[in-house]
């Protein structure tokens, strides 16, 4: 696709070729753990790359980040993919995701606290997307505030963003968890999710109990709990955590295996 934008407003950017179009650099996004987004110009609009390194043995890890979203396109508070690759670099895979750009920021970003009449249509729009993925067998796997997002308009539209984490069945129609059997695999799962999630997730307060024995849609509905604060909904967004941390590290405690 040719670009939209004045030659020279062109000149002066920084030309990216992805996803199967001609991208031009607006501004540097952020940095994360696992990922970095940048602000580009597609044609007249603008849209946020992602690229993320993987090793060259998660490919799957790709494709369920990309199934996902072709399940859940359309849905109006699930975040817009408007395109994807994969592509190698060096020993190592790099995934590139062109997404929709949500002006108004993340909730982490947002001034805390909020009063309830704004914090129920979040709380609504948030539920409505899980329930969606759940229906469409994705576990999301990283609900908190850093991933939901506001998008700019007339109207607070916020959306669930970030895919990364996911997880996708085999059957759209059958999204129930895997329930792990032994303390082997428990201490199996905890692992392959600390090695996935972002690391602020993985924070007890932030991350289901139940996480190490059933790697389902419980998970999901655990963080929406936290990120709204069960008992001070309206309150919540201030990032305190509404159970004790000893008490919930005692929890992932008696998930450990027992020596022999």
């Amino acid at each position: 696709m040719a670009c939209c934008l004045p030659g020279w407003c062109c000149k002066f950017q920084r030309r990216i070729e992805a996803c199967g179009v001609i991208l031009y650099e607006e501004s540097h996004l952020a940095d994360g753990d696992f990922s970095t987004v940048t602000l580009v110009w597609h044609e007249d609009d603008l849209v946020v790359l992602k690229r993320t390194p993987l090793p060259a043995d998660q490919k799957a890890r790709a494709d369920d980040v990309v199934t996902a979203h072709e399940r859940l396109r359309g849905h109006p508070f699930i975040v817009h993919l408007f395109g994807h690759d994969l592509i190698a670099a060096g020993d190592a895979l790099e995934q590139r995701l062109l997404l929709e750009y949500c002006a108004g920021g993340s909730l982490a970003a947002s001034p805390l606290p909020i009063g309830e009449a704004h914090a129920l249509p979040i709380l609504g729009q948030l539920c409505s997307a899980v329930s969606a993925c759940h229906a469409a067998g994705v576990t999301h796997r990283d609900v908190r505030l850093e991933n939901v997002y506001r998008r700019a308009g007339p109207r607070d539209t916020y959306v669930l963003a970030s895919f990364g984490a996911c997880r996708v069945s085999k059957l759209p129609s059958s999204p129930s968890g895997q329930v792990l059997r032994s303390r082997e695999a428990v201490a199996a799962a905890r692992q392959e999710a600390e090695e996935t999630v972002h690391a602020v997730c993985r924070a007890p307060e932030q991350v289901a109990p139940e996480l190490g024995a059933t790697l389902g849609p419980k998970v999901d509905v655990w963080g929406v709990g936290v990120l709204i604060q069960g008992r001070d909904m309206y309150l919540s967004l201030n990032m305190v955590s509404p159970l004790p941390r000893k008490k919930l590290t005692m929890a992932f405690a008696d998930l450990r295996p027992k020596a022999a």
